[in-house]
């Protein structure tokens, strides 16, 4: 039952997904490396920043695409180097535990 669920999770993702980076044998690599600016960007073990980073990147990358079509990526992982460099924890990280 929870890998039918996780199927109809996927699928439409993976639909509406399809026609923007055009299914191939390397598409997993593409998807792993977004989510791993996203999850960076957002700050780990936060829900509300891996939302807020999906939203940004995706921003980004549409203007990236739009402006610069073959550095996109660049744009994309220059996005990622700012981010680390003014917040190291990502945008919203989760808190931690207290320093002593």
């Amino acid at each position: 039952m929870a890998r039918q669920a996780a199927h109809g999770v996927v699928t439409g993702p993976g639909v509406l997904g399809a026609p923007v980076y055009s299914p191939g044998p390397r598409l997993d690599d593409t998807a792993l490396l977004l989510a791993l600016v996203v999850v960076v960007i957002g700050g780990l073990g936060s829900v509300r920043g891996a939302l807020l980073g999906a939203l940004v990147i995706g921003q980004i990358e549409s203007l990236g695409r739009a402006v610069l079509s073959d550095l996109a990526s660049f744009v994309l992982f220059g996005a990622l180097a700012i981010v680390l460099i003014v917040r190291p924890r990502g945008l919203f990280a989760a808190p931690t535990g207290a320093r002593s």
